[in-house]
């Protein structure tokens, strides 16, 4: 089945500077979890064109390229988890740190959480609710 979920996600940005190392970091994420790929990515990528965007549609998620060539990843698109700690925990080195990116994450049931990104390494923080 699954365990349905939404995630937002804040100033996830990739700079143009680890586009290439983020790439060939989802691609080996994405062989060790054994997804079948929607498109030839893993082609492109061993022929030196990969696009981060490419490998995070497969993932489930939107990106798209700045003007700048940074990847601003925007959303995720599924519906149930299953990977998505191993996903940015693979991601994390190579998020922009200035921006303070964050991705909270609402599961079935209130409960809620949320990855930080301190030092590039993840950090998973659990809300506590408090009623008034």
């Amino acid at each position: 089945m699954g365990y349905y979920m939404t995630i937002d996600i804040e100033n996830c940005v990739i700079p143009k500077e680890n586009v290439s190392a983020a790439a060939k970091a989802l691609n080996k994420l994405i062989s060790k979890l054994g997804i079948k790929l929607k498109d030839n990515s893993r082609l492109r990528l061993l022929m030196g064109t990969g696009e981060v965007e490419n490998f995070l549609d497969n993932l489930l998620y939107d990106a798209n390229e700045d003007d700048e060539g940074n990847i601003i990843i925007t959303q995720y698109t599924g519906e149930k988890s299953w990977e998505e700690e191993k996903v940015w925990k693979t991601l994390a080195p190579f998020l922009d740190q200035s921006l303070d990116p964050c991705v909270t994450c609402h599961g079935e049931e209130g409960h809620s959480w949320r990855y930080k990104f301190p030092n590039g390494k993840l950090k998973e923080l659990t809300a506590v609710v408090t009623w008034e």
